[in-house]
């Protein structure tokens, strides 16, 4: 595992200041690195396995050639959570509507416009404001200015006659 060059130093008992002493350390880990990669590319480039390295690799580090299951199985978490937000954020945006569905048309159209104005200005603004309006019930104005719009109609029909 040590170099030749750290058993000579060991045995020629030099007295090293620390800076040497680390370099000296550094060169010996560089050493044993490039030691174990070229073993690893030489058990590599034959298709086998190196007797050192079986043991060592992880379960995630796949042989060449075979399929990489870790990858494929993120790959689907990742589509399926990207699906299940998109679902969640249009279901929150569509919650004021299904609120104002109880309360009448005219009140589910303004709720229904802000909603999807806030879906494409992504103003969150317009999104409150719909929520608002759909927990709270407005007045029903339509129905009598109807009623008010009719009677003036008749009121003036009648009137149209008499002359």
């Amino acid at each position: 595992m040590f170099s030749p060059s750290s058993v000579l130093l060991v045995s020629q008992r030099v007295t090293l200041n620390r800076v040497q002493i680390l370099l000296y350390f550094v060169r010996v880990l560089r050493w044993h690195h490039a030691t174990l990669e070229r073993r690893a590319v030489q058990a590599m480039a034959s298709g086998g396995e190196h007797e050192q390295f079986v043991g060592h690799l992880p379960i995630f580090i796949t042989p060449p050639g075979s399929t990489d299951v870790l990858m494929v199985v993120t790959i689907i978490i990742a589509i399926g959570a990207v699906l299940l937000l998109g679902v969640f954020y249009f279901s929150l945006h569509a919650l004021p509507e299904r609120l104002a569905h109880k309360y009448g048309r005219s009140h589910m159209q303004i709720v229904a416009i802000l909603a999807v104005l806030a879906l494409f200005t992504h103003n969150n603004y317009f999104w409150i404001a719909a929520l608002l309006l759909a927990a709270i019930n407005l007045p029903d104005y339509e129905t009598p200015l109807k009623a008010i719009a009719a009677s003036l109609r008749k009121t003036v029909k009648g009137k149209k006659q008499d002359d």
